[in-house]
């Protein structure tokens, strides 16, 4: 099979059989990491960075944090934590982006949304990027996406976490990221 890596070495992660997490070499042909900076930057030969929507990002990584994985933060958690977590974390979608769009080497930007509407069509577009050729067998295993390891939806909206002020301020940071994908992609490889 096809194995992807991890700078983490997320034991829980390992458990529930993703072999590849804290593998960070060759034998693997994505290393996932949430770091940036030039330093980091300068590890790999080409990258692909995995764009998600901020207003879903950071609520995702909320429910993570207070609810494992696979699961969703109470409501007591964004009642008493959410406004402490947002001024926290909320420049850091922006400024990872960012730095990773400064990367010099061949760059895919695959976005989030898109992988979870067609994920057979971004995954064969993806290993295109990375020169991967895939079996036959391993797309049949695509048409078929059935994991365990998913966050259930929630029914809940949480429209009231983004304040009217928020939400100018995440428009414009997603504008200036689609404005610097368009200008970092110019010329690379697709």
């Amino acid at each position: 099979g096809i194995i992807t890596g991890g700078v983490y070495k997320d034991t829980a992660l390992l458990k529930k059989g993703f072999p590849g997490e804290s593998i960070t070499n060759s034998s693997v042909i994505l290393i996932k990491t949430h770091r940036w900076g030039m330093k980091e930057r300068a590890k790999y030969k080409r990258a692909v960075l995995l764009l998600r929507n901020p207003y879903d990002a950071l609520i995702a990584e909320f429910n993570r944090l207070h609810g494992g994985h696979v699961g969703h933060a109470s409501d007591l958690d964004f009642k008493s934590k959410w406004t402490k977590y947002f001024k926290k974390v909320s420049d850091k979608w922006v400024k990872m982006n960012h730095d990773w769009l400064q990367f010099s080497g061949p760059l895919y930007v695959i976005r989030y949304e898109n992988l979870v509407l067609n994920p057979v069509k971004e995954v064969k577009d993806l290993m295109s990027f990375l020169d991967v050729p895939v079996p036959f067998r391993e797309y049949c295993v695509l048409e078929n996406l059935n994991g365990k390891h998913k966050r259930k939806q929630m029914n809940k909206k949480r429209n009231n976490l983004f304040p009217t002020t928020v939400r100018k301020k995440l428009d414009a940071d997603i504008a200036k990221i689609e404005h610097e994908i368009s200008k970092a992609t110019m010329n690379r490889k697709p």
